[in-house]
Order: C-alpha cells, then sequence, then structure tokens
C-alpha cells in the first residue's frame, strides 16, 4: 500500500489497529499507532515525513515474528492482503489523540485533509 492509501484509511479509523506487512515488521500509522501504543504495547514512535503527502506521519514496528507474543491472545485480529486487522479496541478518543499528535511533534492528520479538499476545489 502506498501511504496515501494507508493516510486514507487511516483519516477514518477510530476502532482498529491495522498493521501492515513491511518486510519481516509489522507496522502501524498514526491512529493505528495511537491506538497500538495505548492499549497494547509503548513502542518507540517514529515519524517521518512524506513529501508527496505533505505530511510528517507516526509510526511503530516490530518484527512479524513476535506478533503473537506481543498479542498474547488479548485481541481478536483478521489476516487481510498484507495486513492484520485488530478489531475489537475502544474506539479512539480524538482529544486523546490530538494530544499525542501534540507530544509527539507532529500535525494531526486532518491537515492532510485540508490539502486534499483544498486540491479538490481547484
Amino acid at each position: 500500500m502506498t501511504i496515501q492509501e494507508i493516510i486514507s484509511v487511516e483519516e477514518s479509523n477510530r476502532d482498529k489497529i491495522f498493521l501492515y506487512k513491511e518486510g519481516i515488521f509489522l507496522k502501524a500509522y498514526d491512529r493505528s499507532a495511537f491506538l497500538f501504543f495505548y492499549y497494547i504495547k509503548n513502542y518507540a514512535i517514529k515519524s517521518k515525513y512524506y513529501k508527496n503527502v505533505n505530511l510528517q506521519v507516526r509510526s511503530l514496528g516490530f518484527p512479524a515474528s513476535s506478533f503473537d507474543t506481543v498479542l498474547r491472545n488479548r485481541f481478536s485480529y483478521s489476516h487481510e492482503e498484507n495486513k492484520i486487522v485488530i478489531s475489537d479496541i475502544e474506539p479512539i478518543d480524538l482529544d486523546d489523540y490530538e494530544l499525542w499528535t501534540k507530544e509527539t511533534g507532529e500535525k494531526p492528520i486532518e491537515k492532510y485533509l485540508k490539502v486534499i479538499y483544498k486540491a479538490k476545489k481547484l
């Protein structure tokens, strides 16, 4: 999946964790990273600026081989093409998410949506 596709999924995500298979790692982005960090494990959050979407994107990752150990059968999940979806998560508190984005020094994902909206109006 491209970063644009991932951001599109994340912008409406409130109650799922999407883990994307990237090489030998599983990675969660933005809201999924927040939910993973909050409910499952406090892995280090990394940030990367993507010029093509004009946005800093937060992510966390871990080896795919440690998935079962990390999850410890606490949540149900399904396998989809190149990703795992953890679905029985409490809905995200948008105020907590906004605070988290500020604490990690990054712009909220909504900035990306404003850019898309402006582009569509042109």
